[in-house]
């Protein structure tokens, strides 16, 4: 099964959902997948597949992940949420 490794919006912001970000804070935090899997009412089997990247996950999931790291769902996928416009004038 081939997947992209990131997805893009409809305004064109690509955004990763593959769990890198989520992965990145889980380090930062030091919160293990069974840990993650257990705060976010999630699986493990599902938290593992969304890391790896053999799942997307529902939103559901990835408000649940966040919740359970201490941060946004934007934070997670790596969307900036400015619809790709400058940040400048």
């Amino acid at each position: 099964m081939s997947q992209s490794w990131y997805n893009q919006t409809s305004m064109g912001d690509t955004i990763d959902t593959t769990g890198r970000h989520l992965e990145a804070k889980m380090a930062e935090l030091g919160i293990s997948r069974r840990r993650l899997a257990r705060e976010s009412h999630v699986s493990y089997r599902t938290v593992c597949r969304i890391l790896a990247g053999d799942r997307l996950g529902m939103l559901d999931t990835w408000m649940r992940f966040a919740d359970a790291v201490g941060c946004s769902v934007s934070d997670l996928i790596g969307d900036s949420g400015n619809g790709g416009a400058d940040d400048g004038p």
